[in-house]
């Protein structure tokens, strides 16, 4: 069992009858953490079928609950909150979503973006499918067939591993156009590499 997922100390006696607005105004006040605690005892529930909903994944579940209700002592906060209820299934809703998207972009590589880290590790790696027919063409000569825009900013990119505002500042262009290069580099460069037919 998650060990963390039990480790929010139960809230004193005297929270038990506030309401939720009650509750919120005075832990602006005092930050006083067993406030979250009751919080966490009356929505633990809530929050954990939310993200079960969304991850199907009961570890995965129990894990956001305890980051949802350790961030909420930063977003009690920040936040203007008339009815905590929808807020708190607001918040859980954006942290699933969240985390499901990193996720997503953690584990779907391209096949473009496969070549590419390959490449960097290995110098020269030719695609398998066209090893044979294509000896003389490795990823440079793949990339010289690109827009100067885009090939410059798929190198720094891929092979300086820089950032899109990096390659921003250091070329001049917008951040739009840098995402919009390396977007139209990767997909010309995926139909050069495996090309139709």
């Amino acid at each position: 069992m998650n060990q963390r997922f039990i480790t929010i100390k139960l809230p004193a006696k005297r929270f038990s009858e506030a309401y939720d607005i009650d509750l919120v105004e005075q832990y602006r006040k005092v930050k006083d953490k067993d406030i979250i605690g009751e919080f966490f005892n009356r929505y633990m529930h809530l929050v954990f079928a939310v993200c079960m909903r969304y991850y199907k994944n009961e570890e995965q579940a129990k894990d956001s609950v305890m980051e949802i209700f350790e961030m909420l002592e930063e977003k009690l906060l920040k936040f203007t909150i008339i009815n905590f209820k929808a807020w708190l299934y607001k918040v859980t809703r954006n942290h699933c979503l969240m985390q499901l998207r990193k996720k997503k972009r953690e584990t779907e590589l391209s096949e473009v973006e496969l070549f590419l880290q390959a490449d960097v590790e290995n110098k020269i790696i030719l695609h398998p499918e066209y090893e044979e027919d294509n000896s003389d063409k490795n990823l440079a000569g793949f990339l010289d067939q690109l827009k100067k825009s885009q090939r410059k900013c798929l190198e720094m990119m891929y092979f300086q591993n820089m950032s899109y505002k990096a390659i921003a500042l250091e070329t001049g262009y917008t951040l739009k156009q840098v995402k919009s290069h390396i977007q139209n580099g990767k997909r010309n460069l995926k139909i050069l590499i495996k090309p139709e037919g």
